[in-house]
């Protein structure tokens, strides 16, 4: 039976990708006077509606973009693991970074076994 994609899976590899990119890894952050909380900039996450989920990017300043098109969350996990891949290859050695994404892909299967998925 093939595996069913989760928001837990998409999210999980939301954080990847914050991780990878050196973005913040959390949605917003408390504002320095501390009555309020501001949108961490460069943040990536799920945004899922109407059935659909993408993947979007927090902008500075306020608002978000969108980084993939509205799709099934199958196609989106596929999206963001190209995504991955892509920016491993164009910034390291392609062998190091192949096997970076495996211990990837095993962190995130452990992950999702610790939390049932």
């Amino acid at each position: 039976m093939p595996y069913q994609i989760k928001s837990s899976d998409l999210d999980l590899l939301a954080l990847r990708l914050n991780e990878l990119t050196g973005h913040a890894t959390e949605y917003h952050r408390k504002c320095d006077d501390g009555r309020g909380y501001i949108a961490n900039a460069g943040h990536y996450y799920i945004q899922t509606q109407h059935g659909g989920s993408r993947l979007e990017q927090l902008c500075e300043g306020g608002g978000s973009r969108d980084i993939t098109d509205r799709t099934t969350k199958k196609q989106l996990h596929k999206d963001i693991l190209h995504i991955i891949l892509g920016l491993g290859l164009a910034t390291q050695n392609k062998q190091d970074y192949l096997d970076e994404i495996i211990e990837v892909v095993k962190n995130t299967r452990a992950d999702l076994a610790k939390i049932g998925g």
